[in-house]
């Protein structure tokens, strides 16, 4: 469906944003994440070197909640994996083992469109891919 921003008040922070965005259970793919941004971004009322800051702090702070989201969601796959040892059955909803690869793929997309941290997202790859293969 087409979203339509212009309802969203004015003084949203890019946080939530970001936030609404990226989490798990909207299910968006790093494609659709990003275009996303530049419709927001486009939707509102700026000046060019605007909207490119403003399209910039929305990247990196979906990187910056990738990795966080990925700490938890890492903490939770393990809680899982331990209840089901006992035999015992938690979950959240749309948690599901697949969102730690999920969340994997979108930060490294989300990085490499930036070129400042396309280098850090050659870095961390090996590593958020061994992450994505335990979950």
């Amino acid at each position: 469906r087409r979203v339509n921003w212009s309802g969203v008040r004015l003084d949203v922070s890019s946080f939530d944003v970001v936030e609404l965005v990226c989490d798990p259970a909207v299910g968006l793919g790093p494609e659709q994440q990003l275009a996303l941004f530049k419709h927001y971004v486009q939707s509102r009322q700026l000046k060019a070197d605007e909207r490119d800051a403003l399209y910039t702090e929305l990247m990196r702070l979906a990187v910056y909640f990738r990795l966080v989201l990925l700490g938890f969601l890492i903490t939770y796959v393990q809680g899982v994996k331990d209840a089901a040892k006992q035999s015992k059955q938690v979950g959240i909803k749309y948690w599901e083992p697949k969102a730690v690869s999920q969340a994997v793929d979108n930060v490294l997309v989300h990085m490499r469109s930036d070129e400042k941290l396309a280098r850090l997202a050659d870095l961390l790859d090996e590593k958020l891919q061994t992450v994505a293969a335990w979950a």
